[in-house]
């Protein structure tokens, strides 16, 4: 439940710090239980996020590839952006980060301590599997 809470409380803070603007009459609405505090700003467009084990924060924006995000004491201590283009999801699974563009899912290995994974490890053919990066 901790680790669902932190996920759904930073992707609303991100959604909000992502583009939207910050008027004064802007009220942010939650469930009994649940609330909200910024944990970075200036993101961008912010669509989908993920949450790897060791509470890295993964973000894909609408159209300027990924943003990893190293937290302490639940704020933004270091930002990195990485990757490109544009599409849709993103998921943190069996030390992989996923994402996919508008045309293929990708993959990159995290590695422990490493903000930033390096080098991404292909594409998902038609079969099912992933073909690697020359």
């Amino acid at each position: 439940m901790h680790i669902f809470s932190t996920v759904l409380r930073s992707f609303l803070v991100l959604a909000l710090c992502g583009g939207m603007a910050h008027a004064a009459d802007t009220e942010l609405r939650l469930p009994a239980g649940f609330h909200a505090e910024v944990v970075a700003e200036g993101l961008g467009p912010i669509r989908f996020i993920a949450l790897a084990p060791d509470g890295r924060l993964y973000a894909k924006s609408r159209g300027n590839g990924l943003t990893a995000v190293r937290m302490h004491d639940g704020h933004a201590v270091q930002i990195e952006r990485f990757g490109s283009g544009a599409g849709t999801g993103i998921a943190v699974r069996n030390g992989w980060l996923y994402y996919s563009s508008n045309t293929a899912v990708y993959r990159y290995r995290l590695v422990p301590g490493q903000l930033v994974p390096s080098g991404c490890c292909g594409a998902r053919a038609a079969s099912g599997a992933f073909l690697p990066v020359p």
